[in-house]
Parts: C-alpha cells; sequence; structure tokens
C-alpha cells in the first residue's frame, strides 16, 4: 500500500515531488507512516545535498503538508532533524488546528537523527482520511529530514479498507472495465441503437429487458408523459408518438433500468432537466434539453449511463454534470451550445473520491460555450473525434481545463476558437485551481492561436487497453460530419412550433465576395474605418426604440425563430480583414445581456454580453469582412437589451 503525501502552499522554487509514506505492519496491525521531506523546499533553503530543508532565519521557515490517515487512533509525531549551531532547538508543528512548540535536545549527532520532542513528543487523536500538518522554524539552521507517525492505538477494523482509499495520486485506483458491449441484429430497433454504444458506458443495456412505455402527450405529469414513463420503478424502453415541447414543472428523475429513446420525433424539453441519481443503466438518446432552471442533464452517484445524440443548451447552470463517483458513462454525437458553463466532471476542489469516475466523450460538438469544455478534477477522461468551436466569450474563458490529478486523454480533436482565446487546454484556473492535472494530448487539430499540448503523459491512463473503438484523422471531413450529426436529430414536419436551429458553416479555404440581403436596410453607407453605425443605421423589424437612441427586443427568445426582432444594416468598406466590432450597450434591469449576431453569410454567433446597469462596450474580435458590401444583422435574444451603436474598427 502506498499513501501520498502532498505539498500545498509555500513559494516552490523546485520542482514539487509526490512523497511515498512507507507503512510497515506490526502485530496490531498498526502502520508506521513515514516520509522524508526530500527534495521539497517550502519556504525555506535547502540544503547543499538536497536531502533537508531549513531556514537560515528565526520563526521564517514554513512548510504545510497534507497526508492521509488508513486508520483512526492514537498517534505519536516524531522529526528526523538536527542542528549543526546547538544542541538545543525547537519546531512549532499545527495539527488539527492545534499548536504545539516541540523542544530538541540532540548532543551527540550532527547529522538527522530520528528524535523524539521533550515531553514525548506529539500524541494526538486522528481520523481516518486527510490531515494537515504545518511545520514552522523556531530557531536558524534545524534541519529537517523527515517526520512520521507512530500509532500507539489505533481502529485495525479499518485497515482492510483503508488501501482503496489512501492518497492523491491516481496510479493507484484501478482502472475501471467496462462490460463487453451488447450487441443484437441491426434490424431490431433496439439493438440498432445499442450497437453504436463505445467507451466505459460499454455494457449498459438500458430498458433493453423492459417493454415499451410510450409517451402519448406532452403533458408534465399523468398518464401517457415523460414522467410517468420515466420515473417508473420497473425496466423499460420509453418511446414517442407524440412531438413538440415539454414544458417541465419540476425535474424529471429518471429510474433505473431505463431508455428515453426519443428517436422519430422532435421532442424538447424545457423549464427544468433530467436527473440521473444514485441510480445505474440509464440511456437518453435524441431529445433536446433548454432553459432549464438548473443543470440541463445531472449525472449524480450514477453508473452505466449513455447520453447520446442531445442537444443541450442555455440553462441555469450547467449543461451536463458528472459528479460525486458517478462511473461508466459514454456521452456522445450531442451539442454543447450557447451557454456559459458546458461540461462539469469531478463535483469539486475537494471530492478526491471522484477519482472513481470514468468518461468517453466522443463526436460532439462544443459551440459557443465560454468555459468548461469540459472542467474536469480527479477523473479519468477521454475525449475523442470532438469539435471545439468559439470557446470563451473574446476575453475570457476555456477549451478543456485538467486540474487536480484528472488524467485526460486527448486524442483526435478539433479546436477552432475563431476568437482571441488561446486556452483550448488549461491546468490551473486563477487563484481558485492551482493543482494540475495529467494529459497525453495526441493527434488533434488546432486552428488559429489554439494551443494543445501534454502534461506528465505517462501517468494518464490507455483507453485503448480498457476498450475496443477506433478514432477518426482530425481533418475537414471529421469537422464537417460532427457539424451535421451531432445533436439531437430534426425531423422536418410541416407545422413546426419551434424554428430551426441556427446552423454552423463549416470552415472554408476560400474567401467569399461579399453578400447578404439586400432590402430592409436603410444604411448603405461608406464606412472609413473606424467606423460607426448608430441605431438610425439599422432598419428594424420588431426591435422597439427608446428615447435615448437605443434599440431593444420587447421579448425573450433564446433560438432564432422567424419570431425574433431583426436589425439589419448594410455599408461598404475598402478592404477584406478581419475587424474589431464594439457594441455600446447596457441593461435597465442589471441582468446579463446578450443576442444573436450575423455578419454576411457566416454562422450567427451568441454574444455574451455581460451584466452592466451602466453604458458598457463588449468587443468581438476577428470578425470578417468583405471588401465591399457588408451585412449586420442583430437577432433580439434576451428582452431588454439595450444596444446603442456598433463601432467597427482594424
Amino acid at each position: 500500500m502506498k499513501i501520498r503525501v502532498i505539498h500545498l502552499r509555500g513559494t516552490v522554487l523546485l520542482a514539487i515531488l509526490v512523497l511515498f509514506l512507507l507503512l510497515s505492519f506490526n502485530a496490531l496491525a498498526t502502520q508506521v507512516i513515514e516520509a522524508e521531506f526530500g527534495k521539497l523546499k517550502a519556504k525555506m533553503e535547502l540544503s547543499e545535498n538536497n536531502e533537508t530543508i531549513y531556514s537560515s532565519r528565526r520563526y521564517k521557515g514554513l512548510a504545510t503538508y497534507q497526508l492521509y490517515i488508513p486508520s483512526s487512533g492514537k498517534y505519536r509525531l516524531e522529526f528526523k532533524t538536527y542542528n549543526p549551531t546547538k544542541d538545543d532547538y525547537k519546531l512549532k508543528v499545527q495539527f488539527k488546528k492545534r499548536n504545539y512548540e516541540l523542544r530538541f535536545n540532540d548532543e551527540s549527532s550532527k547529522m538527522p537523527t530520528w528524535q523524539v520532542a521533550k515531553k514525548s513528543g506529539i500524541e494526538v487523536d486522528l481520523n481516518k482520511g486527510k490531515e494537515q500538518l504545518v511545520i514552522r522554524s523556531i530557531d536558524e539552521f534545524t534541519h529537517i529530514d523527515a517526520f512520521r507517525l507512530i500509532p500507539l492505538k489505533v481502529d485495525s477494523s479499518e485497515e482492510e479498507s483503508s488501501e482503496q482509499e489512501g492518497g492523491m495520486d491516481l496510479g493507484d485506483i484501478p482502472i475501471y472495465a467496462p462490460s463487453q458491449p451488447k450487441r443484437g441484429p441491426k434490424d431490431d430497433p433496439r439493438f440498432s441503437l445499442l450497437n453504436n454504444l463505445i467507451g466505459f458506458a460499454s455494457g449498459t443495456t438500458g430498458g433493453l429487458e423492459g417493454p415499451d412505455c410510450k409517451v402519448t402527450n406532452l403533458n408534465d405529469d399523468g398518464s401517457g408523459s415523460l414522467r410517468d414513463c420515466a420515473e417508473s420503478n420497473s425496466s423499460r424502453w420509453v418511446v414517442f408518438e407524440v412531438s413538440g415541447t415539454i414544458a417541465l414543472k419540476s425535474p424529471i428523475k429518471i429510474g433505473a433500468n431505463t431508455t428515453i429513446d426519443g428517436r422519430g420525433q422532435n421532442i424538447r424539453i424545457i423549464n427544468y432537466g433530467l436527473v440521473i441519481s444514485k441510480t445505474e443503466n440509464v440511456i437518453i438518446h435524441n431529445v433536446s434539453v433548454s432553459k432549464a432552471e438548473d443543470d440541463a442533464i445531472t449525472v449524480y452517484k450514477s453508473k452505466n449511463v449513455w447520453v447520446d445524440h442531445v442537444s443541450l443548451s442555455d440553462s441555469g447552470d450547467g449543461l451536463l454534470d458528472i459528479t460525486e463517483q458517478s462511473s461508466a458513462v459514454t456521452v456522445s454525437y450531442s451539442r454543447f451550445e450557447d451557454h456559459i458553463k458546458a461540461m462539469l466532471i469531478g463535483a469539486n476542489n475537494k471530492r478526491e473520491d471522484d477519482q472513481n469516475i470514468h468518461v468517453t466523450i466522443h463526436n460532439n460538438l462544443f459551440y459557443n460555450t465560454v468555459r468548461r469544455n469540459p472542467a474536469i478534477r480527479f477523473a479519468r477522461v477521454h475525449l475523442f473525434n470532438n469539435v471545439f468551436k468559439d470557446w470563451g466569450d473574446g476575453t475570457s474563458g476555456d477549451g478543456v481545463s485538467a486540474t487536480y490529478y484528472s488524467q485526460v486523454y486527448l486524442e483526435k480533436n478539433i479546436f477552432d476558437p475563431d476568437r482571441e482565446v488561446d486556452r483550448a487546454l488549461r491546468l490551473t484556473v486563477g487563484n481558485y485551481i492551482k493543482v494540475k492535472g495529467y494529459v497525453k494530448a495526441t493527434g488533434n487539430l488546432t486552428l488559429g492561436e489554439a494551443k494543445i499540448f501534454s502534461h506528465e503523459e505517462e501517468k494518464v491512463f490507455l483507453p485503448s487497453q480498457v476498450y475496443n473503438y477506433s478514432a477518426q484523422n482530425a481533418d475537414d471531413e471529421l469537422y464537417q460530419a460532427i457539424l451535421s450529426q451531432a445533436g439531437r436529430a430534426e425531423i422536418p414536419t410541416w407545422d413546426m412550433a419551434e424554428g430551426m436551429e441556427p446552423v454552423l458553416e463549416p470552415i472554408e479555404d476560400e474567401e467569399e465576395e461579399g453578400s447578404g440581403n439586400w432590402s430592409g436596410s436603410k444604411s448603405e453607407k461608406s464606412c472609413d474605418i473606424p467606423c460607426t453605425l448608430s441605431a438610425e443605421d439599422f432598419s428594424l423589424d420588431g426591435f422597439l426604440t427608446h428615447d435615448d437612441g437605443s434599440f431593444y427586443s420587447p421579448t425573450s427568445l433564446f433560438k432564432v425563430t422567424d419570431e425574433n426582432p431583426l436589425a439589419t444594416t448594410h455599408f461598404y468598406i475598402e478592404d477584406a480583414s478581419d475587424y474589431k466590432l464594439e457594441i455600446t450597450h447596457y441593461s435597465p434591469t442589471g441582468k446579463e445581456d446578450s443576442l444573436f449576431l450575423k455578419i454576411n453569410d457566416g454562422p450567427i454567433q451568441v454574444i455574451h454580453l455581460g451584466f452592466s446597469e451602466d453604458l458598457r462596450i463588449k468587443t468581438l474580435n476577428n470578425q470578417n469582412l468583405v471588401e465591399g458590401r457588408n451585412e449586420i444583422t442583430v437577432f433580439g435574444r434576451e428582452k431588454n437589451t439595450k444596444i446603442y451603436q456598433i463601432r467597427v474598427v482594424n
């Protein structure tokens, strides 16, 4: 068994090493916990032989360590130490939020030896789990080589399970081995879905063994509703006989052994999301969730979960959270868009038990999501063949975030920022997250200024040793396939209540000539850069004007439909290039502003303007304008977002 000691704070001038605590068992099954300081340096100097730390100034040395206690009981703390300048010296120790002053008397040795402080050192009751030890040097030149905890009386009944729980290095936690995938005849409707499952969720069958449960109406609850089928206590395969929007009045908590199969229908869930909590063997396929009050989909303390061909957008918190030791999860061919926080894997910085999370994420589209694409703590995650497009908001945000000892295998993905945000991958997040994860990056395609790299890749698991899969090369063919295939499959109907969602255009190699709709604009002005387009330069359809010269939307519409207010302007410029757009705006409600924006024949962008009760300028970088005639169209998205002007600058 191995137990790790982790250096948590202090000015680290040398590389931080993982310290191995050696355990020896006595007749009473007790364990001596010993940790060498080695080459660590924590606001102390390092000795010439790099074996000890010390402070050359009184009261200035500080070292803080975190260790794992395998069994509850009483322990004595001892130090391997010496002081070459004096026989009597002191250390101050903080343990269990109590301060102790240790006095040592060493007349015989001028080399580090194990010593017990006067009054038998520290004897303290410790509980099984994490503890923090803080060491402060009182006398200068007190060299510290190691410390150890001697068990005096421990609960031996806890010894059996301690090996699974000790430490922070995930190398000691076994890789989850998924079951063999369940395969069947292609002409069987259920197996035509299950045959596509790969990754950590392999072996998940959902409601395969149960009967069909038919959703016959769009009600929140009652007979024939989605809730009635999904929250049942028995195995079932949920199918839909209707299309449309289900406006939930509370989250749906999906029961075990359930498949929600939206094939053949247009199913949109709004107001609240889907919750997979303390259960197992669940499949969600071909539905969309938006405008949820909290998360669109929550996976909590669950296992064997497959989320496939779903479209998630614009919800209260995150789009998909996988936390609290949820494992054996695959997320595939899904679409995460128009939101700040896309996907969270690992609850927070303290949930070490989330190291048991294992997730496969493949062939998904992350579009116009500011951060958490995904954010990963502690877990093992395999990401392959995903497209990450337009993350961040122009000034902040990130792509993949791998922190807190997570192991991330990043394989053959495409990163296309289209903004001045190059944090395609980050290992720390400001002052909030300072502990890095481990990353193996291979075969990825980065566009623009995106940067992908490996970090301590030897510590990352190899997916090919865990399950069978085939990753496509990261190229334009993959890019276009993801743009067209990810998310809920839209089934065309004559009476669609929601208009079609915005379609992303793949990257074009050739520069197009100026284009756009020539009708409906009052402005045909020639633009000398910098150029200001005021509210009076826009032709308004559905937007309202204010006496202060702004225009605003009277309603909130979070999808582009035929009902969105429109504001259109045309202008001429001499040189084709990437320009900045500066949008002057404010919100009289004090809530976050947002709008849809389209330039010429480019994709529709969701612009999150931020919170502002006063005039504020939002800058959009790298907006491509062509030589000659250009068109900018603003679609209303959020109620009362007031737009004063749009300025075009170099």
